[in-house]
């Protein structure tokens, strides 16, 4: 896909790579440049929505994932809750734990 000049300029200055698209792509995210932008703004990346997906986590939207990732949760916290004995915590559950400590 060709971008206009000023869209290429935004998203180098957001971060967003040839590799970053390549790995979100892998991740099976083929998305907009505006929502790849956007999600690495949010440092949703490849390797977060794979240990996502790891512990369950398949069936997020990029939204979701973004707003989780906003909120604090991340791999490392969803086993922390795991190894507290929560085990089937929704999304919704993890942001609401995560914002109230």
């Amino acid at each position: 896909m060709k971008l206009p000049l000023e869209d290429l300029i935004r998203t180098r200055d957001h971060g967003v790579s040839a590799e970053y698209v390549r790995e979100m792509r892998s991740a099976g995210f083929t998305v907009s440049h505006d929502e790849l932008v956007r999600a690495r703004d949010h440092g949703v990346t490849a390797e977060f929505l794979r240990r996502m997906r790891d512990f369950g986590y398949d069936t997020l939207s990029l939204d979701e994932y973004i707003r989780v990732r906003d909120h604090g949760v991340t791999p490392d916290y969803v086993q922390s809750m795991r190894e507290l004995g929560y085990t089937n915590l929704t999304a919704n559950e993890l942001v609401r734990m995560r914002d109230h400590g």
